[in-house]
């Protein structure tokens, strides 16, 4: 390159995304009270078909892969594959983030935690889990 030669940066398409502090009845709420920041996501890592929400990590159940206040881009979706991160809502109450594993009869939702306390939870036909969508990435601000 010459030394007249300007240099052009090249700049990539992002989307903005909301961040949800919690999500109500398996559907991100985007209201004031809910709705607590935005992140930018470069859209190549995106599935142009598919609605992306952030959500802050709260709690310690995940925290081998997750820090508090990270906040994991997620691709709305009623279908998380075996062993792929995801986040469910039980019996209506709080979503939550974990891997999921599936048996014949039952949906296994495995924490990945240094806090003992955290142990898997295997939910029945008779228990309502709700697929919401898929973690496709973290985001990790430093303050």
């Amino acid at each position: 390159m010459e030394d007249n030669e300007e240099k052009i940066l090249e700049t990539l398409p992002v989307k903005k995304i909301p961040v949800v502090s919690k999500i109500s009845a398996g559907l991100p709420i985007y209201s004031e009270e809910n709705l607590i920041d935005y992140i930018y996501f470069a859209t190549k890592n995106l599935n142009s078909n598919k609605e992306e929400f952030g959500l802050q990590v709260s709690g310690d159940s995940m925290d081998k892969l997750f820090q508090e206040g990270d906040v994991l881009v997620v691709e709305k979706d009623s279908i998380v594959e075996n062993g792929q991160l995801g986040v469910v809502m039980v019996n209506g109450y709080n979503a939550t983030v974990k891997h999921i594993r599936y048996t014949e009869d039952q949906i296994i939702l495995i924490p990945e935690s240094n806090n003992p306390q955290h142990y898997p939870q295997a939910y029945g036909s008779e228990d309502e889990v709700k697929i919401v969508g898929k973690v496709i990435a973290n985001q990790r601000l430093f303050r």
